[in-house]
């Protein structure tokens, strides 16, 4: 017990490094990149890329995302044909089995029933339309996608290169001419990147803005992991400070001098419309807004002023997490829930009230299938839990029944290698809490899901890289993954 308090103690000290794990989109993107000579500029990324095509010729995260793999596997391909290598004979076959799949299976993705993910209208219709102007092998239809990318773009307008927007962390598939590109270099952070994110980045770098260029490149070099990946995005302070304390304040741990950074960090970053997810992303999400306010409420510090700005984000029926949002975001509404079911506002009866009724009419069965920001459905079952199990009790019932239905499925069919760690941990931490405040969830399936984790994690870390993260593609924020194992722990020990 005092060992695990140790590294806790350790863990939490920790939060401001923002370790991630690479990922296949933006190493391809970045490896699609050549220089005058029409050489690769990062040849060892290219090799990263080919390397890691799975036997059925897709390429994407270990945990299976449609979107992910089909936006995946088409930068991959689009890799190959930037840099002409489809009629190289080491290199044909990788390149014809990765069109095989996408013929076979890029219909079944385009018609899934998971939410778009960021950016997707942008970037695949420009990846998947130059790689069919480089090769005959592939013909494929873009399914609407043009005109969804012309509307969107349309909503944005002159803002794109006028003030940041949320399309700054996908501009890689927008961006069409240097001019374009130029326009864009007075937003390029301190930290060299536009918008966070590598691939974004990679426009300065393509177009030869020679004001943004060496900036960006020690800004991408940064980005690459030692085993010669890309990180989906770097600089994400603010949400790994909140997302990470979120999951130990729910599990009761107090916290005391211990992350006195991320606290300072949170309290101090605050615009009109909130908080981003970091300081080299400038634009403010309802969110990371939220969860930094409940972090910041638990640690005892002032939030009266804070709590309207959410306020911002309100729609008819909803929350958004931007003002440009199409789609809800599920876990940004449970969230905003949570907050305002645990400090008294005003308004709290009435948003909470809005939001209830968006989840009993719009969630139903498969709440993973309303979510663009966790793919894994123990994420999405276990966050509920988190949020509603002291003040729906009805409601709670029925999603903590239907948790572990789905646990139970899954673990009578393949065992429970099926489910990776983070996932245990977010389904364990929700049951506890449940358990915590309502009761009734059976105590073999709490002791045996807490040995098999145990066994994984060896109850202080987590050991595999699960991926179930979402943005334009599937990635995996080490800390953030880390914290659901670390409170689930804590909250079994003080049962």
């Amino acid at each position: 017990m005092e060992l695990f308090r140790d590294k806790l103690t350790q863990f939490v000290n920790s939060i401001n490094s923002t370790a991630q794990s690479g990922v296949i989109y933006d190493t391809a993107i970045l490896g699609a990149l050549s220089d005058k000579m029409q050489f690769p500029i990062f040849p060892r990324l290219v090799r990263s890329v080919l390397d890691r095509q799975y036997e059925d010729g897709s390429w994407g995260a270990p945990y299976y995302q449609p979107y992910d793999r089909l936006l995946s596997t088409t930068a991959s391909l689009y890799m190959i044909t930037e840099l002409n290598l489809q009629d190289n004979n080491v290199i044909d076959d990788i390149f014809a089995h990765g069109i095989s799949w996408i013929e076979e299976h890029e219909k079944a993705c385009l018609d899934s029933d998971y939410p778009i993910p960021v950016a997707f209208e942008f970037l695949y219709p420009k990846l998947i339309t130059s790689v069919m102007q480089n090769t005959s092998l592939l013909n494929v239809s873009l399914h609407g996608l043009a005109k969804h990318r012309e509307q969107k773009l349309a909503r944005v307008g002159e803002m794109l290169y006028t003030q940041p927007t949320p399309l700054f962390f996908s501009m890689e598939g927008i961006v069409e001419s240097k001019e374009d590109a130029e326009q864009l270099a007075k937003f390029q952070t301190k930290n060299g990147s536009l918008g966070a994110s590598p691939s974004s980045t990679s426009i300065f770098l393509r177009y030869r803005v020679k004001s943004a260029m060496q900036a960006a490149r020690r800004y991408v070099d940064k980005m690459i992991t030692p085993g010669g990946l890309v990180k989906h995005f770097g600089g994400y302070q603010y949400m790994n400070a909140a997302f990470s304390m979120y999951p130990l304040f729910k599990s009761g741990y107090q916290f005391t001098g211990e992350a006195l950074s991320a606290r300072y960090l949170l309290d101090t970053t605050w615009g009109d419309w909130g908080i981003s997810f970091g300081p080299s992303f400038p634009v403010p999400d309802a969110d990371d807004t939220a969860v930094g306010i409940y972090a910041l409420n638990r640690y005892g510090e002032r939030i009266d002023d804070k709590l309207n700005i959410l306020l911002k984000y309100e729609r008819e029926d909803h929350f958004a997490s931007y003002p440009f949002e199409q789609v809800p975001a599920l876990m940004t509404n449970m969230h905003i829930y949570d907050l305002f079911k645990t400090v008294p506002h005003a308004e709290s009866d009435r948003i909470t009230e809005k939001i209830e009724a968006y989840l009993r009419n719009n969630i139903k069965d498969k709440p993973e299938l309303n979510s663009k920001y966790n793919a894994s459905p123990y994420y999405h079952y276990g966050n509920i839990l988190l949020a509603i199990s002291r003040t729906l009790p009805e409601l709670a019932k029925y999603y903590k029944e239907t948790l572990i239905t789905r646990l139970m499925r899954h673990v009578d069919s393949s065992g429970w290698a099926s489910i990776n760690s983070e996932e245990m941990a977010h389904a364990l931490l929700g049951l506890l809490f449940y358990q915590k405040h309502r009761g009734d969830v059976d105590k073999t399936l709490i002791e045996t899901l807490h040995t098999h984790l145990m066994d994984r994690t060896d109850q202080t870390t987590q050991l595999e890289e699960t991926y179930t993260w979402t943005s334009k593609v599937q990635y995996h924020p080490q800390q953030m993954a880390a914290s659901q194992i670390y409170g689930s722990h804590f909250l079994y020990m003080n049962r």
